[in-house]
């Protein structure tokens, strides 16, 4: 574990403006000033000190959205405070039964893809919905295919027409099971703008999972793996909100330097105007946390669905986060549960639309399970579907594709 130090400005940092509170979801479902960023700091002060002992309850349904940080005017690093936290919290007891199970299936893809293939299993005979006629739990999940898209695609994809250069795809864990669809929309939208892209098949999870759970002791050997699969590349796309956002910040700069969330690559690549920019669509766009306030990645997004004649509803609470978090939604349910009504009230304040869309796995399946309580006759995107959609009124592209109408 890392020296602890109480940082002496800790409190003379936070000038409680009380510009947080309106960012926080957990302030907002509670009204609570523990349940806020400014009364966490001086819960955080509390615990450096050794006045308090971990675990602190309104510390621990914290989501690290970090949507404090960026509507603070002060600039406090909220965060650090909160990574202080949980290496003291983490150092103090062992990981569960249960998170060890999990940490390791999601680092062993053979073990992962048994997983996706007994829930595609139960979704055939419907027991799924069965189970999540009697908790909410097992709703949003979305149609898993027979394969995972590292299962299902080509090492090597050649780009469509002329090239103009080659990406490296990575493809995470929990969305090469969930979201091989994405995937494949994804490297279709790469490709019909020129790109070859090359998807190693030794890569592995990113880890992310590993730091906001406490499984420190994966995370440098799953590093490790994937500095040595994209060894080769310049540049890494990505389409997690949440993977990118930890495969920027951790490790060796000659790997984090290569990586690209897909939307800040695409409207920097002048991509190819769709055929059919009038088609009407009206969509609403929810911001994933790791990507508007830990990647600061906050106006591609739209711009892009701007560039493919989308309407986008007006939607400040955009910033605010759904309530999935990571493992947030597992270990926090009710605290995750209150959120996402607050959120889906809020989307459907924003009038009628064609689907909600987003850019991160953990957002789509918190997202889709609200639209399936709340607004049943509402979709769930992921950006590059959205993208995908409005090329596949192009014939050429899906004679190209072989894509069905």
């Amino acid at each position: 574990m890392a020296d602890i130090r109480v940082p002496d400005t800790l409190l003379q940092e936070c000038i409680h403006c009380g510009l947080c509170l309106t960012a926080c979801p957990t302030y907002l479902t509670t009204g609570l000033e523990a349940e806020s960023p400014r009364g966490r700091l001086m819960l955080f002060e509390n615990v450096f000190r050794g006045e308090v002992s971990v675990p602190v309850d309104h510390l621990e349904t914290c989501l690290d959205c970090r949507a404090c940080e960026t509507a603070c005017p002060s600039g406090v690093d909220y965060h650090n405070y909160l990574e202080r936290y949980q290496e003291i919290k983490y150092s103090q007891q062992s990981l569960s039964l249960m998170r060890k199970i999990g940490l390791k299936i999601v680092t062993r893809r053979p073990l992962l893809n048994t997983v996706f293939r007994l829930v595609s299993l139960v979704q055939k005979v419907r027991l799924l919905k069965l189970m999540a006629f009697f908790s909410d739990t097992f709703r949003g999940i979305p149609q898993i295919s027979k394969k995972s898209f590292l299962k299902e695609s080509q090492n090597h994809s050649p780009a469509i027409g002329k090239s103009r250069g080659k990406v490296a795809f990575f493809s995470g864990c929990i969305m090469d099971g969930l979201y091989a669809d994405v995937h494949h929309a994804t490297l279709r939208v790469l490709r019909w703008n020129g790109f070859t892209v090359d998807v190693p098949p030794d890569q592995t999870c990113c880890g992310a999972l590993h730091q906001h759970t406490g499984g420190y002791t994966y995370i440098e050997r799953l590093h490790q793996i994937n500095l040595e699969a994209f060894r080769e590349s310049d540049i890494v796309i990505n389409n997690s909100a949440g993977c990118g956002a930890w495969l920027k910040t951790f490790g060796d700069v000659r790997f984090t330097a290569k990586i690209r969330d897909i939307t800040e690559f695409l409207l920097e690549a002048n991509l190819v105007s769709p055929v059919n920019l009038r088609h009407g669509w009206r969509i609403l766009y929810d911001a994933p946390c790791h990507l508007e306030h830990v990647q600061g990645i906050a106006d591609a997004p739209a711009e892009l669905l701007k560039k493919f004649g989308y309407e986008i509803a007006e939607f400040p609470e955009s910033q605010i986060c759904c309530g999935a978090a990571g493992a947030y939604v597992l270990t926090h349910p009710h605290s995750s549960a209150a959120i996402l009504k607050m959120k889906m009230a809020d989307i459907k304040r924003a009038g009628e639309v064609n689907a909600v869309v987003t850019a991160n796995p953990g957002c789509h399946l918190q997202l889709q399970k609200g639209c399936d309580l709340y607004a049943p006759a509402m979709n769930v995107w992921h950006i590059c579907q959205a993208l995908d959609n409005v090329y596949r009124l192009d014939e050429q592209y899906r004679n190209t594709f072989k894509l069905s109408n």
